[in-house]
């Protein structure tokens, strides 16, 4: 546009505008040299190998992007973290080193083995109940598993009769 306007000045024989326009265009050129230096710096590297599992920058094509802005995010390739989340009335029976099964709803033929590693002593609401957060490990990572899969998990938390069973949750809410 500077260029232009510069063209248009020398045409009209105008010197002053000339000149402010040339200055104006030298300096979108610098600006434009700045960003393009910027730009040839610019690397995107992600600190893991992973899975992208939240942002389509097909979709942010044109979009401004501010320095820090999260891009997408990522999810490691070869560890997942489980997330079990288990009923404030079942948790005293929940220990570390416990085994288990997770079904998942993608794959419901196939159990994965779990091993309890961590419990979180802070329960949280969902979906009306409260909850706390079991972290499991998962031994043997199977390729069909991806980040942000749900199914059913089941902890081995001893042996019972069918009576203790049957009415240990009414016992404890009467309790």
């Amino acid at each position: 546009q500077q260029e232009n306007a510069s063209s248009a000045a020398l045409a009209r024989a105008d010197r002053a505008q000339f000149v402010i326009t040339q200055g104006k265009a030298e300096e979108a050129r610098s600006q434009l040299a700045l960003v393009r230096q910027q730009q040839s710096r610019t690397r995107l590297l992600a600190p893991i190998d992973g899975v992208v599992i939240k942002g389509d920058l097909s979709q942010a094509l044109g979009a401004p992007v501010q320095r820090g802005d999260a891009l997408m995010t990522l999810a490691p390739a070869e560890q997942y973290r489980l997330i079990v989340e288990v009923d404030e009335r079942d948790i005293a029976a929940i220990r570390p080193g416990q085994s288990g099964q997770l079904v998942l709803a993608s794959l419901p033929t196939d159990a994965v083995p779990l091993t309890v590693e961590r419990v979180t002593p802070v329960s949280e609401v969902r979906d009306g109940r409260n909850v706390f957060e079991v972290e499991a490990r998962l031994p043997a990572l199977a390729i069909e598993l991806r980040p942000g899969l749900q199914g059913v998990a089941k902890i081995n938390v001893g042996r019972h009769s069918i009576a203790w069973i049957w009415t240990h949750r009414v016992i404890d809410r009467l309790r």
